[in-house]
Parts: structure tokens; sequence; C-alpha cells
């Protein structure tokens, strides 16, 4: 499920789109400020400073 958050909203396990695939987020970082660094599976780091986009399994 779709959800828009802020950085600091973030977590581990979520998915965001990247290359047109869907890619875990497996690690966040504190950058500074409201930013975070995410690393995502394979390795890839991002920054997220503004509202992001990530994709979250729905748990009920």
């Amino acid at each position: 499920m779709p959800v828009d958050g802020a950085p600091t909203e973030l977590r581990v396990g979520d998915q965001v789109l990247a290359g047109g695939r869907l890619i875990a987020i497996t690690d966040l970082r504190y950058r500074h400020g409201g930013t975070r660094t995410m690393i995502l599976a394979g390795g890839r780091l991002a920054t997220a400073e503004r509202t992001v986009r990530v994709y979250r399994s729905h748990t009920g």
C-alpha cells in the first residue's frame, strides 16, 4: 500500500521505487536535520529530503 511520509517516518522494510522497481530499505541513517540516508537492498544509497512515497505491507 502506498504511503507518503516525511523522512523521519520511514521504516526499515518499506520499499521505494527506484529504476522502475520496488527496492526495500535495509537501513536508515540520519544525515543532518530532517533528511535521512536510505540504504537500499543491493547496497544502493539514496537520500530522503522531503516527503517520500514508500510502499508498505498492510498489516491487519
